[in-house]
């Protein structure tokens, strides 16, 4: 027979069996996820066009990395019920100094830690304003902006190594802005290398999710 003492010890233990193993199986499941997303194929592509005098003069193609911080966000979104960021933004990198792009990268060291700045001398409908990603609804696992951003260069003009793009923060489209509330969703150098900059230079700017 078993006495209530040993049903009681038997009983805690099948508790912490269990607890144990809920454990281990939501750290496997929460690995298995991160896992997912990492190996995921998002094929971003961001394809920019550069005018000059009304005349195009140069088409800059390319794909973009997507940061740590960028990924954890995903997650959080689709599996632990954080608000998505609506709208996204997209900025230029500065070429100078020499800019090094890295998945460590994140919105809080825009202009700090991260090994790259932000360049900010152009404007977009007259506003000294990061562009906003006008994304159309996704279709066939894609998600792009129809009307691409233009950037109009100010004078004294400059050089561009490429882009990033960002959002949640409340001051998210503002030039500068590294708030820790913002989220680094992707950087992107341009393609062939940096692109030098003069008054009154547009940049066209579309990007696409592939996934």
């Amino acid at each position: 027979m078993i006495n209530w003492f040993t049903r009681i010890l038997l009983g805690q233990r099948v508790v912490h069996s269990i607890k144990r193993a809920t454990k281990q199986v939501t750290r496997y499941i929460a690995r298995q996820i991160f896992s997912m997303i990492s190996s995921l194929l998002f094929d971003n592509r961001f394809k920019v066009e550069h005018f000059r005098g009304g005349k195009l003069i140069g088409v800059y193609e390319g794909s973009n990395d997507i940061t740590t911080e960028g990924k954890n966000f995903l997650l959080d979104v689709m599996f632990g019920g954080t608000t998505a960021a609506s709208p996204w933004y997209i900025g230029l990198i500065n070429n100078s100094p020499t800019p090094t792009l890295a998945a460590a990268d994140n919105y809080d060291e825009i202009n700090g830690t991260n090994d790259w700045t932000e360049f900010t001398n152009y404007e977009i409908s007259a506003a000294a304003v990061r562009g906003t990603w006008d994304e159309g609804a996704a279709s066939g696992g894609s998600i792009t902006n129809s009307t691409p951003i233009t950037c109009v260069i100010q004078a004294g003009g400059g050089t561009v190594y490429g882009i990033f793009v960002c959002g949640l923060g409340a001051n998210a489209s503002v030039h500068g802005d590294h708030a820790n509330d913002g989220k680094l969703w992707a950087t992107a150098p341009f393609s062939g290398g940096a692109v030098t900059l003069s008054v009154s230079d547009e940049l066209k700017i579309t990007y696409t999710v592939n996934a």
